[in-house]
């Protein structure tokens, strides 16, 4: 079996580390990964053939829609093994639900990143093209909640599926105070550390007036 994860570009973000993530323990069980970028590859893509993960850029912004949905069939008919299309977000969903339709794969499954900012027009396209999707999921209960009210899509019928951390890399630190000291955090009280975008989605406003409301707390 092979899984093609479909993205919109392997740009530097959290979806993007994920699907790296993710493709270096299918290849680490012997299972073939690859990466279709709908639009072009972006900066981690050399990183994720450095991993063993072919990427494959559709340029659909150049190409036009058409044209990449052709290309992105004819790729997978060429696959030398039963695949099975993981999309992220809604653009690739979209594209992976219509080649599923074609019968290039055997199976579809989405996950919804993040949250929308707005409802977006195009959101019926996921109970459109549900038929052509074996499972949906989102990385919390609230982006299930979201999804479902804004699509149209019952909520029993969306796994929730939280992001796995890599408890090799990201583990609680031996002795949190010889952190500080290396920081040059000698006052005692919390610390508080966010890493993040300066995007909306990130609402980095909601963090800045809880800390404002910290003062009034007791710890």
């Amino acid at each position: 079996m092979t899984i093609i994860q479909c993205v919109n570009n392997l740009d530097l973000g959290g979806l993007e580390r994920v699907v790296l993530i993710l493709g270096r323990q299918l290849r680490a069980r012997s299972i073939g990964c690859e990466i279709v970028c709908i639009e072009d590859r972006g900066t981690l893509a050399d990183e994720a053939e450095r991993n063993g993960l072919p990427v494959i850029a559709l340029h659909a912004e150049k190409a036009g829609k058409r044209s990449a949905l052709r290309s992105m069939i004819s790729h997978l008919k060429q696959v030398d093994a039963p695949v099975v299309l993981h999309s992220h977000n809604f653009k690739p969903f979209w594209y992976a639900a219509r080649a599923r339709f074609y019968g290039v794969a055997i199976g579809h499954v989405h996950t919804r990143h993040g949250a929308f900012l707005r409802r977006h027009r195009f959101l019926w396209r996921y109970r459109l093209m549900r038929r052509w999707t074996d499972a949906i999921a989102t990385v919390s209960a609230d982006g299930r909640d979201q999804l479902a009210r804004w699509s149209g899509l019952r909520p029993q019928d969306i796994h929730v599926v939280p992001n796995g951390v890599d408890t090799d890399t990201y583990r609680p630190a031996d002795s949190k105070m010889a952190v500080r000291q290396r920081l040059g955090w000698t006052q005692p009280g919390a610390v508080i550390i966010t890493v993040a975008r300066l995007a909306p989605e990130k609402d980095l406003a909601t963090l800045l007036r809880a800390v404002a409301l910290m003062p009034q707390v007791a710890w």
